[in-house]
C-alpha cells in the first residue's frame, strides 16, 4: 500500500472517530401550548364524534356515549358538546364543540353534515347554545 494511501485511510479513521466523540445535542421539540393542547383536544373530539356520527348517522352529545369512544378527553367539563340538525328537525346533523385553554382562550370547532354549508368550521367563542349550520358556519375557516 502507498503512502498516499495509508495516509489517506488513517486520516478517514481520524475523522470517523472525531466524530463519533463530538457529542451531538439531543434535538428537541418544544411542548405544547396551551392553546396548542386545546385545539388538539377539539380536533380528538371531532374525531370521536365523526365516529359516531358515521355508526348512527348522527352526532350525540351524551357525556356517557362520548367517554366510551374517548375517555382521554374531559367531556362534560372542559370540554362543552352540543348537537343541533341540519337538514330537517331530528337529525342531528350538526355538532359544536369547545374548551377553554388554560391561557384563557375558547376555541370551538363545529362540523355540519349535509346541506348548503356542510364542512368543518373553527372560532374562538364558546358554541351557540342550539347550532344550526349558518351559526356554525359563521364560526370561520380556522382558529
Amino acid at each position: 500500500m502507498s503512502k498516499f494511501l495509508r495516509y489517506c485511510l488513517a486520516a478517514v479513521v481520524d475523522v470517523a472517530l472525531l466524530s463519533a466523540c463530538v457529542p451531538v445535542p439531543p434535538t428537541t421539540t418544544p411542548p405544547p401550548t396551551p392553546d396548542q393542547i386545546a385545539q388538539v383536544d377539539l380536533i380528538k373530539a371531532l374525531n370521536a364524534e365523526q365516529s359516531v356520527h358515521t355508526s348512527t348517522g348522527h352526532y350525540d352529545a351524551s357525556i356517557a356515549t362520548m367517554m366510551a369512544i374517548d375517555p382521554s378527553l374531559d367531556w362534560g367539563a372542559r370540554l362543552v358538546t352540543v348537537v343541533g340538525d341540519a337538514v330537517s328537525a331530528g337529525d342531528h346533523g350538526v355538532v359544536c364543540l369547545n374548551e377553554q385553554s388554560t391561557s384563557g382562550t375558547t376555541f370551538s370547532i363545529g362540523r355540519v353534515a349535509a346541506g348548503a354549508v356542510a364542512g368543518t368550521y373553527y372560532g374562538k367563542v364558546a358554541c351557540p347554545a342550539t347550532p344550526s349550520p349558518f351559526n356554525i358556519a359563521a364560526l370561520g375557516t380556522s382558529w
